[in-house]
């Protein structure tokens, strides 16, 4: 049934508010998304901060990158003004400041870590500590990240953490790679999932996660599937197009 499948708000609904903002959580959360997903990154003071791109041309229509400032000086993110969306300007918000949030209201947060390949186990262990650090491990969350050697890293110091491995449609045997990282998620483009791969991971106990599915008919081509979640980027359209299949 396709209600026992996740819905997870992609950056927090990329496609009905501004991406990875604490309003875009709010409207997923009010939509009543079954979680969020929210990308990390430092800051070059090392503030864990959520954004997706590593610069600041498109999310907020000036130069420079995101590891090369400081958050102080981190300027407000553009809202996406050509969408006629009535959403006030903010700045990219503090990892702390989410998994309050998350930890506050109970929401599946879905952090993917982002940064070159050699910072990535650093931020995941990063992230982690503020996970346990800020919401004493309340905030339902799970960390994310393409290195299954950074994931494996969170085994040795939080064992007990949630973790999903993000694969590319260009990785063959995504489940090995998920088994090795002991990882309790894989995350694939739904293109690229198949009824094999699902079977497979969840012979392994491994769930799997779709991303990014915005339309009902794929919503419903994974479900068949046996997919365990989807991510989209339109949870309010998806969730009351879901509701009316019930």
């Amino acid at each position: 049934m396709i209600d026992s499948m996740l819905l997870i708000a992609h950056r927090g609904g990329s496609g009905e508010a501004p991406e990875n903002t604490l309003t875009a959580f709010e409207l997923a959360f009010r939509s009543q998304a079954d979680g969020v997903e929210a990308d990390v990154r430092l800051t070059a003071d090392g503030v864990p901060v959520i954004i997706h791109d590593a610069r600041l041309d498109r999310v907020a229509r000036r130069p420079g990158r995101v590891s090369e400032m400081a958050y102080a000086d981190l300027p407000e993110l553009h809202v996406d003004s050509w969408r006629d969306l009535n959403f006030p300007s903010e700045r990219p918000p503090r990892l702390d400041e989410v998994v309050r949030w998350s930890a506050d209201n109970r929401v599946l947060l879905r952090l993917h870590c982002k940064g070159p390949e050699g910072e990535i186990t650093n931020l995941v262990r990063l992230t982690t500590r503020v996970l346990w650090g800020v919401g004493d491990g309340a905030a339902p969350a799970e960390v994310m990240a393409s290195s299954p050697a950074a994931l494996s890293a969170v085994r040795v110091t939080h064992p007990g953490v949630r973790t999903g491995l993000v694969v590319s449609d260009r990785v063959t045997d995504p489940v090995s790679r998920a088994i090795a990282a002991r990882a309790e998620w894989v995350h694939l483009p739904w293109a690229a999932i198949t009824d094999a791969i699902v079977q497979r991971s969840h012979e392994a106990s491994v769930a799997v996660d779709a991303w990014t599915v915005n339309d009902i008919a794929t919503a419903r081509a994974m479900d068949c599937l046996g997919v365990d979640s989807i991510e989209t980027d339109f949870p309010v359209a998806i969730r009351e197009a879901m509701n009316e299949a019930l």
